[in-house]
């Protein structure tokens, strides 16, 4: 048994020259750190880090107190951190276990980068590995939760292979101590109730339960890669300016996944809920938007986009009138005679009376949006349009175009589109005056 634990850490853990050992002081930690301490030399370095999180009091203390010691007698460099983890996920609204999670992580990162370690190295074994992969499955996870643990960018789990009998045997025949984490026993934790109800059931129908478990995991874990290899294929591919265009043509799975990303990148915590609605606003008509978070997304021609932070919602203007701007001054649309000359500043402009049954609105640019101004050749991007104007960056997003659909008749005061020009002969027009803010000296 001895043989076979340090076979599977040391393959897992040599080629990496270096390794940082999550060590909380139990059975399964004590026996990776002894495994792995044969290899620390000037050429491999083996660090073990402890994070004490408070919330089982003395206890707690008690763990890092036998950590340290430990490192202290096997001569391995030791680092920990203490944080009152009941009191952080109060205040952040997390559930303990997963706040402890999120942390001690952290932390593990941090000592890791630091140190210049290329690994961090956990105990987790095969009843891990099946008690995780049913936690996923009863929350409603999909195929990314059936691959159980795993798939941690700079983590390690070379015992997954492992069970829980052959760690204790291990130990054991090499006299090793180890402390008990008497929150195991509690079933408020789902994972203990799982560990302690439901694990035996499961091995009446099936003695090998966590192997058949853990080749699942395996199977859903190569799965899930090679769909999210053929989902940022498809994000690479059908990403733009103008925003995500989504081929429903394409294998849901992977509309789904690329969606995900997508969203991931802008920094939101995805579920399936938000998921399937990303992929509902991308059928519906331009102009659609969707909040997530606190970031809108908005439909245009199939594609899917982040509104600027800032930018106001569309303005919808069902006819003549005097409509305010949500950042001050306010635009005028009046029928009128057309006049002798249609040049008559950048504040007033003058339409095909057509336009105004045309479903105008006004609303912010988008992103890598192009226009067709009057009087050129071609399109023009608006952002090109503002470094000309040398309007500054953090303006932009307030600039409201006059619009219909898809197509600009007017950047307000700085550029009218070549949508619903005055025809010769049309003697009643459109006339869409801009009042911008006033500001007050000083202002």
């Amino acid at each position: 048994m001895e043989g076979q634990l340090t076979r599977a850490a040391w393959e897992a853990i040599a080629p990496y020259g270096g390794a940082l050992v999550a060590l909380s002081g139990g059975m399964d930690s004590v026996a990776l750190l002894h495994a792995l301490k044969g290899l620390s030399s000037s050429r491999f370095r083996l660090c073990a880090a402890h994070f004490e999180h408070g919330i089982r009091g003395e206890d707690s203390l008690g763990d890092l107190a036998f950590a340290q010691k430990l490192c202290e007698d096997w001569e391995i460099p030791f680092f920990f951190e203490r944080a009152e983890v009941p009191k952080i996920a109060k205040e952040s609204g997390e559930n303990v276990e997963a706040c402890a999670r999120r942390l001690r992580y952290a932390f593990f990162e941090k000592i890791r980068l630091r140190e210049g370690l290329p690994v961090t190295v956990t105990a987790h074994h095969l009843r891990d590995q099946a008690e995780t992969l049913l936690l996923n499955l009863v929350r409603g996870s999909a195929l990314r939760g059936m691959r159980g643990l795993g798939g941690q960018p700079g983590v390690l789990r070379p015992f997954l292979g492992v069970t829980k009998a052959e760690i204790g045997r291990y130990v054991r025949e090499n006299g090793l101590s180890w402390r008990e984490d008497l929150s195991n026993a509690d079933e408020r934790y789902a994972r203990n109730f799982i560990r302690r109800e439901v694990l035996p059931l499961l091995r009446r129908l099936n003695p090998e339960m966590e192997r058949a478990l853990g080749r699942a995991a395996r199977e859903a874990a190569e799965d899930e890669t090679f769909l999210s290899t053929l989902a940022l294929e498809y994000l690479r591919g059908n990403e733009g300016a103008e925003g995500l265009r989504f081929d429903f043509g394409a294998p849901l799975p992977v509309l789904k996944r690329a969606a995900r990303f997508f969203l991931q990148r802008d920094g939101e915590v995805t579920n399936s809920t938000q998921i399937y609605s990303i992929l509902e606003l991308a059928k519906k008509q331009s102009g659609a938007r969707l909040r997530l978070g606190g970031r809108v997304y908005e439909a245009r021609a199939g594609r899917v986009f982040l509104v600027p932070e800032g930018a106001f919602l569309p303005i919808a203007l069902p006819g003549e009138g005097d409509f305010a701007l949500p950042f001050g001054g306010s635009l005028s649309l009046r029928l009128c005679k057309r006049p002798k000359s249609l040049n008559q500043g950048r504040n007033l402009q003058f339409f095909a009376k057509e336009s105004l049954s045309a479903g105008l609105c006004l609303r912010p640019a988008l992103p890598g949006e192009r226009f067709a101004p009057y009087g050129m050749a071609g399109t023009k991007l608006l952002s090109d349009l503002f470094i000309d104007e040398k309007l500054p960056r953090g303006l932009r997003p307030f600039v409201p175009l006059l619009a219909s659909k898809s197509e600009i008749l007017w950047v307000t005061g700085l550029r009218r589109g070549a949508a619903f020009p005055v025809q010769e002969g049309q003697n009643e027009v459109l006339c869409a005056e801009y009042r911008p803010k006033k500001h007050q000296e000083g202002e």
